[in-house]
């Protein structure tokens, strides 16, 4: 599957599976902005339509182990920003892309 990986300033990283072939809209070693699109969703893979799947991982040593951990995320929407997606609903991106100022808390 096509995808991309974003690195966060805080250490985190975006990860974006499934991604249209050539569809990448930044250049490697870019640096992207909130709200910036970065790349065209897709139909690779074993899948039957275009789709996302994202998440946001820090990655730590645990017990002499390297894994990648996810973290919970938020989603600003034309409906406003939202913890949980629900399945088969379609989400928008609001005209203004904002980010949220409410804090998550950090995962230890």
């Amino acid at each position: 599957a096509n995808y991309m990986v974003i690195k966060h300033e805080d250490g985190g990283y975006g990860l974006y599976y499934h991604l249209k072939p050539d569809g990448a809209l930044v250049d490697l070693d870019s640096e992207v902005k909130a709200g910036q699109p970065i790349a065209q969703s897709g139909n690779t893979g074993w899948v039957s339509g275009p789709h996302l799947h994202f998440s946001v991982v820090t990655v730590h040593e645990r017990n002499g182990a390297i894994g990648q951990f996810s973290l919970p995320v938020r989603f600003n929407t034309d409906s406003g920003v939202i913890d949980n997606l629900e399945t088969g609903k379609v989400y928008r991106s609001p005209q203004t892309v904002e980010t949220p100022t409410e804090s998550v808390p950090a995962l230890n």
